[in-house]
């Protein structure tokens, strides 16, 4: 027998069971983290391809490094032998991956994992080490012994590192896992040399010829070296691959989760395969079990009709859902992406646009832009019957002053109410404008239409309540038919319209249906408004005076100011007409404040020329005094004109100062503190309460004329009249009466204590010179 040192190594096969190691380790770190990764059926196989993959590195290490050693005669390797070795190093391994897996993590597991892995690598060890023929093997025990120690150990660490601590494996950096490679490659390496370093060789010809299966050594290493480099190139690619797919995965559930949509995946027959945390919770704002696989049965609405590309929307428990169905291709199987979509906040965002477009936010009745809507598809299905009731408000447009918008807005919606109650299912009702209401009758007889007006007028007709104030209304209703009236659907409401404002003309609180004479009215009104521009700036507006004579000293106390119209194209135009354009269109401002600067003007003049100084009454319209610059623009004007304000009185009617509350309140006081006198004009024809007159800061009542006619043959009228003075004289206000034309209503007026008198009796009214000889005749 020959006894073999151990001093000659090839360094190359060296070099190489080392690279061997370092693979295997970085392996088995990588193999790990799939491990730890995955579930089920693919952790057990990433498990069992572990253990193959380590055990085989770990054996193709020990015989890449047997093979290094240079023997000095050839010997052969039992193939048995081998086969064995090669069993007890993949057992090993998978049955410590497998502790370490799926029992409990703790120490007692962790030691035995490293110590089964452990003796596992050294039963490998020794047993290849038997393999070889040719020679006979003593061994060293300490050394032995350290080797499978070192095996142990070496065990552990790849166990540590890989399961133990597996939040550091996932961020395990590559220059990490290189470094742990190396040092894992030492630690087996120092394990197979020390093992080999307890060998003894002696040859021993005997073993060669007495064994059979016997596998040449330069054959075998290259089986070694392809089979170890081929295995882990498969290895690298399935973990590179699987990485590779769960990096997509992975991407496409980031994106699935990241999506606000609620997405599904579904194969062909609608199972789920797959869905996003939006889903989830959408099913659970629905109180939707996902307990089922099927997508069909576990929503509880129909959409196995749905076709690919379709969009539905379905109402579910206060939802409102978008569902969108859309094939996709995954290699041979048809699937299916479902997309559901939360559409709750756009659904109310809608309806708030709709409401806010198609009804009046005040009262909450559709509005213009429903009603046009609405004469569409009244016209596209032929409705040929219709009635259209158009009510304005007038005193809407003053109530309670600009600056009170809470109450104008409660005085419409208690206005619109009153009517709702006599709406049937037979009327529309629309909030055409801020003082506007419309109502369409369809299919109605006349006699039907004018019992609805009848009932609307009682309704009208009650007092609206606001803070404790009652306020009666005054209003206009006009009416026009379809198609009697006009052939034109779209024209109906402006028909209705005419005839409300002709109706205004003759009486308050009335209606009036449309006639063709209102068109050419129209057209005048139209002419007269275009005409008053031009009029104004070409001086044909001029003012006349109508005396007013005190009943105690019969002279003139002072002067009524009356605008008249004498138009080169129009002829002499009556103020009753053109008055009401002016009011409505807003240029009544304009020649408001003309007549107070010339009537002013006209004053100051007679004051410079030494005249007999009068008061000056002018006529305020209701409009003047809804205008939030009126009172700068009295100042102004008295300030420019050197008028005296003491001289001046200003006439407003009585239905404009129940149009207003405290804001009326304030500019009469105003007036009154800088000396402007304050008449009440046209009283008698409104609704004023005592209390009511009491507050306003007027110090004349001006009796409409109405009151005056039959006066001498009505006994009736006399005591109206008589208690009418009687009431101004108990509020401690002056009475004026106008509209006097005979000696004998003089006579019972002074009789009465009427305190002034204006008419034809005494005058009519005069042009500027005219009534200042008039008053320095009456007046000497």
């Amino acid at each position: 027998m020959l006894h073999f040192l151990h001093t000659n190594h090839n360094f190359i096969y060296v070099i190489l069971s080392f690279i061997i190691a370092a693979i295997a380790s970085y392996a088995s770190i990588e193999l790990a983290r799939q491990i730890d990764d995955s579930n089920g059926r693919v952790k057990r196989v990433w498990l069992l391809l572990g253990g193959l993959s380590l055990g085989i590195g770990i054996w193709s290490m020990h015989f890449i490094a047997m093979i290094s050693y240079q023997f000095e005669t050839k010997v052969y390797y039992d193939i048995w032998y081998v086969t064995l070795s090669i069993i007890f190093a993949i057992i090993a391994c998978v049955i410590g991956y497998y502790f370490i897996t799926y029992l409990q993590r703790n120490t007692v597991t962790f030691i035995l994992s490293g110590s089964l892995m452990g003796i596992g690598i050294g039963l490998m060890h020794y047993v290849g080490m038997t393999a070889i023929q040719g020679v006979e093997i003593t061994y060293d025990d300490m050394l032995v012994f350290l080797s499978v120690i070192i095996a142990i150990i070496a065990s552990m660490t790849a166990l540590l590192i890989g399961f133990v601590l597996p939040g550091k494996t996932q961020t395990f950096s590559k220059y990490r896992k290189v470094s742990f490679s190396i040092i894992m490659a030492i630690a087996i390496s120092s394990m197979h040399y020390t093992g080999m370093a307890a060998a003894h060789f002696d040859y021993n010809e005997k073993n060669i010829l007495n064994a059979v299966n016997l596998v040449d050594i330069d054959v075998f290493k290259w089986i070694v070296i392809i089979t170890t480099f081929t295995l882990f190139f498969v290895v690298f690619f399935l973990i590179f691959y699987y990485k590779l797919m769960k990096n997509t995965l992975d991407l496409q559930d980031t994106l699935i989760n990241s999506s606000e949509v609620g997405i599904v995946l579904t194969d062909s027959m609608n199972k789920m395969i797959r869905y996003n945390h939006e889903f989830a919770n959408l099913m659970k704002q629905l109180q939707i079990s996902l307990t089922s696989e099927w997508l069909h049965m576990t929503i509880p609405f129909a959409i196995t009709e749905l076709k690919a590309f379709d969009v539905t929307e379905i109402d579910y428990r206060h939802l409102y859902l978008e569902v969108t169905k859309v094939p996709v291709q995954a290699d041979d199987e048809k699937q299916y992406l479902w997309y559901f979509r939360d559409i709750t906040e756009k659904k109310e965002k809608d309806a708030m646009i709709h409401r806010l477009a198609y009804y009046n936010e005040i009262t909450h009745l559709p509005n213009s832009n429903m009603l046009e809507k609405q004469l569409n598809h009244w016209q596209e299905n032929h409705i040929n019957d219709l009635t259209c009731i158009y009510i304005r408000v007038d005193r809407l447009r003053f109530s309670l002053g600009s600056t009170f918008v809470d109450e104008r807005e409660e005085f419409i919606r208690k206005v619109a109410l009153l009517l709702r109650v006599k709406i049937t299912s037979q009327e529309y009702l629309f909030h055409y404008d801020d003082q506007v209401i419309v109502i369409f009758v369809l299919k109605s007889n006349k006699n039907y239409v004018h019992t609805l007006l009848e009932h609307l007028l009682a309704q009208l007709s009650q007092s609206v309540q606001i803070k404790n104030t009652s306020y009666n209304l005054t209003f206009n209703i006009g009416i026009s038919k379809y198609p009697e009236d006009t052939t034109n659907l779209q024209s109906i409401v402006n028909y209705a319209s005419l005839a409300s404002l002709e109706s205004s003309k003759l009486s308050r609180n009335n209606y009036m249906y449309f006639e063709k004479t209102i068109l050419d009215k129209m057209n005048r009104k139209v002419l007269l408004d275009q005409a008053m521009t031009i009029a104004l700036n070409q001086d044909e507006f001029y003012l006349v005076y109508q005396p007013i004579i005190c009943t105690r000293t019969d002279k003139v106390a002072s002067v009524e100011v009356l605008l008249r119209w004498n138009s080169p194209e129009f002829g002499f135009i009556s103020p009753a007409e053109f008055i009401p354009i002016a009011e409505e269109t807003g240029f009544i401002n304009r020649i408001g404040k003309w007549v107070l600067e010339k009537a002013c003007m006209q004053w100051t003049e007679w004051k410079e020329q030494g005249k007999p100084l009068v008061h000056i009454a002018i006529n305020v319209s209701a409009i003047q005094l809804a205008n939030h610059q009126f009172i700068e623009m009295i100042e102004e004007v008295c300030n420019q004109t050197g008028m005296d304000p003491t001289y001046l009185e200003l006439e407003i009617t009585e239905s404009s100062s129940l149009n207003y509350h405290e804001s009326l309140h304030m500019k009469l006081n105003r007036l009154s503190e800088m000396g402007i006198g304050l008449s009440l004009d046209d009283f008698g024809t409104g609704y004023s309460s005592f209390e009511h007159l009491k507050e306003l800061a007027v110090h004349k009542l001006k009796i409409d004329r109405s009151f005056i006619f039959g006066l001498l043959e009505d006994s009736n009228q006399e005591a109206i009249l008589r208690s009418i003075i009687q009431l101004g004289h108990n509020l401690k206000k002056d009475v004026l009466m106008e509209g006097v034309e005979q000696v004998a209503e003089v006579e019972w007026l002074k009789k009465n204590h009427c305190d002034y008198i204006q008419g034809y009796y005494y005058a009519k009214p005069l042009e500027a010179m005219e009534v200042m000889e008039y008053i320095i005749r009456t007046n000497q």
